[in-house]
This record gives structure tokens, C-alpha cells and sequence, in this order.
């Protein structure tokens, strides 16, 4: 994943337990190319919020644009893990 910041790419990985379980719940949920995978982005913010709270996390619940980064990271993550590059779709984010 590229760093503005730093101006580098950092490799960044999901655990394999994670991959599995978006896996699952794409094929329980029958999620279709033309589906979003993700609620809609003020829902998911407020679910973000709530986790990073629950987890003692709160920098990440004040940081604005946290749930943008979250979904982008997922994103590349998965499909360098192997899901499709279709959740790229699914996930309404656009290639550079």
C-alpha cells in the first residue's frame, strides 16, 4: 500500500483467519458483483468507531478518515490474499 506521507509502498497483510472469514461471508450472504460488500461508509464509520472504543483503541475512533484507510487496507489486502478482484468492485472504490 503507497504512503503519502513517506512517498513508499508498505506491505501490509491480513492474518489468513481474517481472508477466510470474508471469504464465508461473501458466499453466506451471496454477495453479487454488482453488491456492495461493505454497509454504506457513515455506517461502517460508526461500527469502526464503536470497535476501536470496545478495543481500547481510541486514537483510531478520533481519526479522521480511519474507516477510508480501514477499507482501502482490507481491500488490497484480500485480493493480494487471493479473494477476487472483484471485491475491489464491490467495495465502490476505484483503481488508480
Amino acid at each position: 500500500m503507497f504512503e503519502p506521507k513517506t512517498k513508499e509502498y508498505v506491505l501490509r497483510l491480513f492474518h489468513a483467519k481474517a481472508i477466510e472469514l470474508v471469504k464465508r461471508y461473501v458466499m453466506t450472504y451471496g454477495i453479487k458483483p454488482n453488491e456492495s460488500l461493505f454497509p454504506d461508509d457513515s455506517t461502517m464509520r460508526l461500527y469502526l468507531k464503536r470497535a476501536s472504543l470496545k478495543a481500547g483503541v481510541s486514537k483510531i475512533a478520533d481519526m479522521k478518515g480511519a474507516w477510508h484507510i480501514t477499507k482501502h487496507t482490507f481491500v488490497t489486502q484480500g485480493v493480494y490474499h487471493g479473494l477476487s478482484i472483484e471485491v475491489e468492485r464491490l467495495s465502490g472504490m476505484k483503481s488508480y
